[in-house]
């Protein structure tokens, strides 16, 4: 499976069968890549200032952030068996909104967290 892209002022993010990609925009070079980040059905999300990459993978994990230079800042895994094949991944507001296709009765169908990765109570 591969993922939307995601493009920076420089950059382009795309996972691809669980590896997240950084390429140069100008020519496409590889410029890092990141093995084990789950199968994302949607693009990875960058922050506003191009520091951050965010992904939510489709199997787990739930969530994760990833630094401009390729290091995994940190990952939540395990959230809760209801909750899973995320959707879409969105900032809303200070938090990341991580939007899923699957519940067993629950509401809201998505869950927040700061962006440390703490999931936030709705």
């Amino acid at each position: 499976p591969v993922s939307p892209a995601a493009i920076t002022a420089d950059r382009v993010y795309v996972e691809i069968g669980g590896t997240l990609y950084a390429l140069s925009l100008q020519d496409g070079t590889v410029l890092w890549a990141l093995d084990d980040v789950g199968a994302s059905m949607g693009a990875p999300l960058v922050d506003a200032n191009g520091s951050t990459i965010y992904l939510s993978g489709y199997y787990g994990p739930d969530l994760m952030a990833i630094s401009q230079d390729g290091s995994e800042l940190w990952r939540v895994n395990g959230i809760d068996t209801d909750y899973y094949w995320c959707t879409e991944l969105a900032f809303e507001g200070e938090y990341l909104k991580v939007t899923y296709a699957s519940m067993e009765g629950k509401t809201p169908d998505y869950l927040l967290f700061d962006k440390s990765g703490n999931q936030v109570t709705q």
